[in-house]
């Protein structure tokens, strides 16, 4: 037997059974908030990129989990921000201090770690009412859409930024600190880590996901321009011939509740 869950992801579904589906509306039943969930549906599960999608991109897939599971997945993404975030606080609020005397590269260090805790302090707030939102929602498209994957690919991205901000700012103070011969060698290495870091997230992860990097602005796929070719550099492949072979894919697997709204787009565009 597998040893008891304690994380509030597995555990939200005790004592009341499954969580019912998300009941099938007509028409005239739709809201204004259905009909913008059903554009973006519509437009991610194609190959029309004229409009960008943006962030929420990364938690899109959501919708490919069977209607019961999917607020458990968001809850565990909740979970897994706010955590990492609340450790990366800890570790930075040390170097937000400003004191008499400070080097430039001590006061460098601390203005990048002030605005680093700022944004994460930010981002567990913005976390904590995706959680609280989702809580008392069914889990229908239009919620994992507005209430899920807009929200928490926010959320997100203002981690990933707060932990450059930080991880600048702690490679500024041990520069600082051991300072000659020593603090440059630490200095490149961590500008040689920062980039290990880039190609492992583009090498494992973004070259999965390329329908979502199809549909990404093209001011953040420049911004993280590094992991976009390392996910290339795997492939060999255009990015839209393995976008067109994923939705495919997502076509193949997608639950009842999204197909239906789907179906008519995908052969409107001829996928």
């Amino acid at each position: 037997s597998h040893p008891p869950d304690t994380m509030l992801s597995a555990r939200m579904n005790e004592g009341g059974g499954s969580v019912h589906p998300a009941l099938t509306k007509g028409d005239s039943a739709k809201t204004q908030v259905d009909y913008i969930a059903e554009d973006v549906i519509k437009r991610f599960f194609s190959l029309d990129n004229s409009r960008a999608l943006g962030l929420q991109t990364w938690l899109l897939p959501l919708l490919l989990v069977q209607p019961e599971l999917r607020m458990q997945r968001v809850f565990y993404a909740a979970e897994v921000i706010s955590l990492t975030a609340g450790l990366f606080l800890f570790f930075c609020q040390g170097l937000a201090r400003f004191e008499p005397g400070m080097t430039d590269l001590s006061f460098i260090s601390a203005v990048l770690a002030s605005f680093g805790c700022i944004l994460i302090i930010t981002s567990i707030i913005m976390v904590l009412c995706v959680a609280v939102f989702n809580s008392v929602k069914n889990p229908s498209p239009t919620a994992t859409v507005i209430g899920a994957a807009q929200p928490l690919g926010i959320c997100f991205f203002w981690f990933v930024t707060a932990s450059h901000f930080v991880y600048i700012a702690f490679s500024l103070h041990v520069v600082d600190t051991c300072g000659g011969a020593m603090g440059l060698a630490l200095g490149i290495l961590s500008v040689f880590l920062i980039f290990v870091v880039y190609m492992f997230v583009g090498w494992n992860f973004d070259m999965s996901i390329p329908l979502s990097w199809y549909h990404q602005t093209c001011v953040f796929t420049e911004v993280f321009r590094v992991p976009a070719t390392f996910a290339w550099l795997r492939t060999r492949r255009p990015l839209r011939e393995r976008a067109e072979e994923q939705l495919r894919e997502y076509l193949r697997m997608m639950p009842d509740d999204v197909r239906g709204i789907v179906e008519g787009n995908c052969m409107s565009r001829g996928v």
